[in-house]
């Protein structure tokens, strides 16, 4: 099935104002009733006004036509910008563009920005009741209650973040300002009811939410090795060493240090004057049509070399460790933000055209708030008269990404106007 684009009603119009009438084909020049008022209209338009006064109607008729052409356009796109933009917000970032089908229903003019707005709350923002109280009561009794729930999240829901960079470049464009943020939270309201003596607000409270990133696979030792041949100049073969990198886990939260066993046998006949441990960071960030993409050493620290000939195996392997910031930004895998890590050591030497590197990827965890979450354990002044069962939310999965928009020529009016 094949659907007109909206261009090609603006060119099948300007094309019927603009054109001679004996251009007009005679398939569209049927005769109908409508036609026969019209054609005595014409005439009658013809012949009363002078043609001077006629073409200067023309000229002004069609100079605002085409300002409502243009208002119309803007408003289309104004629209489009909405609905990727209320899709965005509500798939949690899975949707970042403006789809097929998002063109189609706006094409046909189902759905009104208003109704947008309201198929946002409904939809994207789930609110359960904890407790209903009976209709009859007139007042709650004054006291303390409480009303636990549990939130049972999505497998690919993304990590909380926030990124902030004054000044950067990619892809030969300047960005002066970049923000990224994913945020959750968590709000309460107790709903007052409605009757005399109730126009005051609800009672309500906000609490931010921290989610970890969930890792592509289970969480467990950090293991690669390598073998590298050295080439050093005139394309001189010294010799191969080898480098084995493991950890405890290939996890790691923000402000903690990473501890890195490296086993290494120099097999040259050279020496390494340093061995450098780096945390690298790959961050990506869409927003509408741009795209900014960055590359970064957020933390390093170096250590003693390695000797000629030396072997660092099993008791005698290196001991390293890098201390992370408090502030990083943690690992999330989205489809507006994608930031990842890579551990990489690399030993340094003279005259050497490949050094041995080792990467491996690592996760990194938003840090540990500093305080005892709330519940955990209630305070001594906490004694509350009504306890609920607890109640179970389920968010629902963000949808898919949808197809990448097809170019589809309309055999009507033929190819798209350039």
């Amino acid at each position: 099935m094949q659907y007109r684009r909206r261009e090609d009603n603006y060119v099948f119009w300007q094309d019927k104002f603009v054109r001679c009438s004996t251009d007009i084909p005679w398939a569209e020049k049927r005769w109908t009733v409508f036609s026969t008022f019209w054609y005595l209209f014409m005439q009658a338009k013809f012949f009363a006004v002078p043609p001077a006064i006629r073409y200067v109607w023309f000229l002004t008729w069609r100079a605002f036509m085409y300002k409502v052409y243009e208002a119309h356009k803007a408003l289309v796109l104004w629209q489009c910008k909405l609905d990727a933009y209320l899709a965005r917000i509500g798939s949690f970032g899975a949707v970042t563009t403006f789809s097929k089908e998002m063109a189609l229903r706006r094409l046909h003019w189902k759905n009104s920005p208003l109704g947008e707005v309201l198929y946002m709350i409904n939809v994207y923002k789930i609110s359960t009741p904890l407790h209903l109280w009976d209709d009859n009561d007139a007042r709650v009794e004054p006291g303390q209650y409480q009303f636990p729930f549990r939130l049972s999240l999505p497998v690919n829901l993304p990590s909380s973040l926030r990124y902030k960079e004054k000044h950067a470049s990619y892809n030969n464009t300047a960005y002066q300002n970049i923000k990224a943020a994913v945020e959750f939270k968590v709000r309460a309201e107790v709903v007052r009811g409605s009757g005399p003596g109730t126009a005051a607000s609800n009672l309500d409270t906000t609490a931010n939410l921290v989610v970890r990133q969930r890792p592509s696979a289970p969480p467990g030792p950090l293991s690669s090795e390598t073998i590298t041949t050295i080439n050093r100049c005139c394309c001189a073969a010294p010799g191969r060493i080898m480098l084995r990198l493991t950890a405890a886990q290939d996890t790691v939260a923000a402000g903690e240090a990473v501890e890195v066993t490296l086993e290494a046998e120099n097999r040259t006949d050279m020496e390494f004057t340093d061995v450098t441990l780096a945390l690298e960071r790959e961050l990506s960030v869409s927003a509408g049509e741009g795209l900014f993409q960055a590359r970064s050493v957020v933390a390093s620290s170096k250590g003693p070399g390695l000797m000629q000939g030396a072997s660092y195996l099993c008791d005698n392997a290196l001991r390293l460790s890098l201390p992370l910031p408090a502030g990083l930004t943690p690992t999330c895998l989205s489809s507006a933000v994608r930031c990842s890590y890579r551990l990489t050591v690399q030993l340094g030497a003279a005259a050497v055209f490949n050094s041995p590197r080792l990467s491996v990827p690592l996760t990194v965890h938003a840090a540990a708030p500093p305080h005892v979450a709330y519940g955990t354990s209630p305070p001594e002044y906490w004694k509350p008269k009504v306890v609920t069962t607890p109640v179970e939310i389920t968010l629902p999965e963000p949808p898919m990404l949808p197809p990448k928009l097809e170019v589809m020529t309309n055999p009507t009016y033929g190819e798209r106007p350039t």
